[in-house]
């Protein structure tokens, strides 16, 4: 019972996240706050890598080197309990020149150590990363989720061409409409997000198309164990100049 609680903590938090999350377009008249972009940020947390998306073991400490794709004259990092912002947050160094050397500084990465609060270890807490350039608007997001004890349901998940055996959490990003399917070993009932239903409530296998924007689902088997599925539907690739 307590993970079912979970999942519905985690649940009702993204929905609420969807809703009020937003970006500065003031610097890019191109950029819409109404369009759901999609998540590119180059990123590595403990060695392990991917692109806007990424889930990773639990870890009591967390080392993150993100890649943006434009100056981090503003960075946020964003969980289920707390939001920290950095300007001029690009912390990359770098020494150049031959005869002279001078040190420069990578603005678009950083480095940075995560520890999780005893609030965002219990699980569905994922760090949500935003990058923002002041100039030329070239802002990009991403978004890193963490296998936990309170979601150890396996699951293989067939994403935009990908098929990713997860062991309890697993992330989806692919264009808004696209198919995709989750498949369990034996059947599941699920508990989605409000306007993120997948067309049934119970099953072994469920085929879908990508809602836009963030949505969450809680797969919940006759154990009672979680496999937690959050999928990004995007609508627009940012083009950056």
């Amino acid at each position: 019972m307590e993970n079912l609680e979970k999942a519905f903590l985690t649940l009702l938090f993204f929905t609420t996240l969807a809703l009020n999350s937003g970006c500065n377009t003031q610097s890019n008249p191109n950029i819409s706050n109404e369009i759901f972009y999609k998540r590119d940020m180059i990123l590595e947390v403990n060695g392990m890598k991917g692109e806007g998306v990424l889930v990773v073991p639990h870890a009591s400490s967390n080392a993150f080197y993100v890649t943006a794709r434009g100056d981090l004259d503003l960075f946020t990092f964003t969980t289920c309990h707390r939001e920290e912002t950095t300007e001029d947050a690009g912390n990359i160094n770098e020494r150049v020149g031959w005869v002279f050397k001078r040190t420069i500084t990578k603005k678009r990465e950083i480095k940075f150590n995560y520890i999780p609060s005893p609030i965002e270890a219990e699980g569905g807490c994922p760090v949500l990363l935003g990058g923002y350039e002041e100039l030329k608007g070239r802002h990009s997001w991403g978004m890193v989720d963490f296998e936990t004890p309170d979601a150890t349901l396996p699951a293989v998940l067939a994403c935009n061409g990908q098929v990713i055996k997860a062991n309890g959490v697993s992330i989806c990003q692919a264009r808004v409409g696209l198919i995709q399917t989750i498949t369990f070993a034996t059947e599941v009932k699920v508990s989605p997000a409000p306007g993120c239903e997948l067309g049934k409530i119970a099953g072994a296998k469920f085929e879908f198309e990508t809602p836009r924007g963030q949505c969450v689902f809680a797969f919940i088997s006759p154990d009672a164990r979680i496999h937690r599925l959050t999928t990004l539907g995007y609508e627009q690739v940012l083009i950056r100049k």
